[in-house]
């Protein structure tokens, strides 16, 4: 359940991340990370694009949080590094919780979750110094740039890239990607 908008937002900007316990149903984070025990490769090209990870960009829940940190509904989800964002989310899907290690200037912070349990970065402030990366998901969000019809077509192709069959989006998952508009 994401907190309210007020608190969500003095949260980010007082300690520099928030946290949405509960973000994702059990079952969706179990499936994702049996699917990852499976998988021995990184998470690149096609393999980012495995339905479990989709689900879980497509909660509703890690949707609202992102689009109170970045101040707008219309996002798209972060496909790959040059469209990185400000915000960064980790999703613990370690059963018996997570940890990761953050600096901000002089200052370690370590942060534990629950499996589940999203927490979002201002990447502007913090920096990961320590993760173990099987324990996260790592989810981001951008502003989306509809009027951009050049990035969506790549967008597109890099989803479809390698994919024997795609995966199912909803609509908000369709949205996520820019294959419909806000």
């Amino acid at each position: 359940m994401v907190p309210n908008h007020a608190v969500l937002l003095r949260t980010w900007e007082e300690e520099g991340y928030v946290r949405v316990p509960k973000a994702v149903p059990f079952f969706y984070v179990l499936r994702y990370a049996a699917w990852r025990q499976m998988e021995s490769q990184p998470l690149v090209g096609s393999r980012y694009h495995h339905q479990s990870i989709w689900d879980i960009r497509s909660m509703p829940e890690i949707y609202s949080a992102f689009a109170v940190i970045l101040n707008t509904p219309a996002l798209w989800a972060e496909l790959c590094k040059p469209e990185s964002a400000d915000a960064l989310g980790l999703l613990s899907v370690n059963i018996n919780g997570s940890s990761v290690t953050l600096q901000e200037e002089e200052q370690i912070v370590v942060l534990e979750a629950k499996l589940s349990e999203l927490i979002i970065l201002d990447q502007r402030r913090f920096r990961i110094i320590g993760q173990h990366e099987p324990h996260w998901l790592l989810l981001g969000y951008i502003p989306a740039q509809e009027n951009n019809p050049g990035l969506v077509k790549k967008r597109e192709q890099e989803y479809l890239a390698g994919q024997a069959t795609p995966v199912f989006l909803t609509e908000l998952g369709q949205q996520l990607l820019g294959l419909h508009r806000w």
